[in-house]
């Protein structure tokens, strides 16, 4: 296939995707959006937290915390944390 061609076939590819993009943020597209999420809440319980049982295992804990101080630890959490203080 030719640069020439190969390059037609992404821009057509591409110009259907931003086609389908547009018919998804029109309008119309915002009783599709409510039933999609109002049928994938019905099919998904969500367990609260009064339901599910506490995690005791402290290797588990430990890599949990390392993982949400790593987070913190972030320009993103800085900038999160300046934008919305207590």
């Amino acid at each position: 296939m030719a640069l020439g061609d190969r390059f037609s076939a992404l821009l057509t590819s591409l110009e259907s995707k931003i086609e389908l993009s547009s018919k998804y943020n029109s309008a119309d597209s915002n009783n599709i959006r409510q039933e999609h999420s109002h049928n994938k809440s019905a099919s998904l319980k969500v367990q609260k937290p009064a339901d599910r049982e506490k995690e005791t295992d402290q290797l588990r804990l430990r890599v949990r915390q390392k993982q949400i101080d790593y987070g913190k630890n972030t320009r993103g959490y800085e900038n999160l944390i300046k934008k919305y203080p207590k």
